[in-house]
């Protein structure tokens, strides 16, 4: 029997970039039916008071999920898995990433990383534009910033069961449209039959209602992939 599985995402992310390289995974294993859909950092993120480094990380960081959105809107789900595959090498390779920087012990910190890299994003996502077969008017989309009412009803329907939705970020899954979850959050992704085991052990939390939230009494790795 298939399962149905919503996933919300942002490009940017590397944490929900190895989540997504997981369920990929898993699918391959396990019978499961994979949604995308766009989350916006910048847009979770908005400050709610004066703050210059939040507001430039918050408008910077619309720009590849306006794409994404755009996208989303238009073509298939698999285009959107084609093109999100697509951006996310070109952020997240560990060696010649745009955002490889900030995966580093040394590197800057992930606002700060991000408002030095994303400048240069766009030619990176006409790039990954023309790899997929999408067409380059879809880039446009960068600086509409019409899609982030579109982006904010994609966060709307993330379903929260009896309790009041309050997003925390990507990746953020729901399984057979239960409660989502926020997370798993892994510093790198399992393949073959430990990422099927992982999923088994997610979905079995994910349909359990009275599930709430765990986490691990250690800083947050570093994801490596």
């Amino acid at each position: 029997m298939t399962t149905s599985v919503d996933f919300w995402f942002d490009p940017l992310c590397p944490w929900c970039w190895a989540a997504s390289r997981w369920v990929l995974e898993a699918s391959q294993v396990r019978p499961l039916a994979i949604t995308w859909h766009p989350m916006s950092l910048g847009i979770l993120n908005a400050p709610t008071e004066p703050n210059e480094t939040v507001e430039q990380f918050s408008e910077l960081a619309r720009g590849p999920i306006r794409v994404l959105a755009a996208v989303n809107a238009n073509e298939s789900n698999e285009r959107v898995a084609e093109l999100y595959t697509a951006l996310g090498t070109r952020f997240h390779h560990t060696d010649h990433g745009l955002l490889a920087p900030i995966r580093r012990p040394d590197g800057p910190g992930i606002l700060e990383g991000m408002i030095i890299a994303l400048p240069t994003s766009q030619p990176l996502i006409e790039d990954a534009l023309a790899e997929t077969g999408l067409a380059a008017d879809y880039a446009k989309a960068f600086t509409d910033s019409s899609w982030d009412a579109v982006i904010r009803r994609s966060h709307d329907a993330v379903p929260a069961g009896a309790q009041r939705q309050e997003l925390i970020g990507v990746p953020t899954i729901s399984v057979e449209g239960s409660a989502a979850l926020f997370g798993p959050v892994i510093s790198h992704f399992p393949t073959g039959e430990r990422a099927g085991a992982l999923w088994d052990a997610f979905a079995t939390l994910a349909l359990e209602p009275t599930f709430f939230e765990l986490k691990r009494v250690t800083d947050r790795p570093i994801p490596l992939d």
